[in-house]
């Protein structure tokens, strides 16, 4: 008697798991890790371009504020321009963040550098923008 009365409970919960499974596979949206639209040719450059300042852009903010707990991070540092000056040279604008340790911030502050033809790498202005009070 239980053997007529199984094919009726079956066939439902079959057609509810089937329902299920279409409607959350509807509403499934996959995870990017990493948004290739982000990451652009200038971005890239502009990595680059601070990489190689940084040990530059350390040394000029460490005798600004005579700290050496001071640091300066790479993802806390920004090419604001690059303009090349015929026969002159290059000269590049950074805006960083010099920090404490990871996460106390000190100052934000814009240095520009020039780069002459002959490759020499010359500090030519520090701006001191904005202090920040220290926990």
């Amino acid at each position: 008697m239980i053997k007529k009365y199984i094919p009726l409970f079956i066939l439902p919960l079959f057609i509810f798991l089937l329902l299920g499974l279409f409607l959350t596979s509807r509403n499934h949206k996959s995870l990017q890790t990493v948004n290739p639209e982000t990451v652009t040719e200038d971005s890239i450059k502009d990595i680059v371009i601070v990489r190689c300042f940084l040990k530059n852009i350390y040394t000029d903010t460490q005798l600004f504020y005579s700290n050496p707990y001071i640091l300066v991070y790479d993802y806390e540092t920004e090419v604001l321009s690059v303009e090349d000056k015929e026969n002159v040279g290059i000269l590049v604008k950074f805006r960083t963040t010099p920090q404490i340790g990871a996460h106390n911030p000190v100052g934000e502050d814009e240095l520009i550098y020039h780069i002459k033809p002959d490759g020499e790498i010359v500090l030519t202005d520090y701006k001191h923008i904005k202090s920040y009070s220290l926990p």
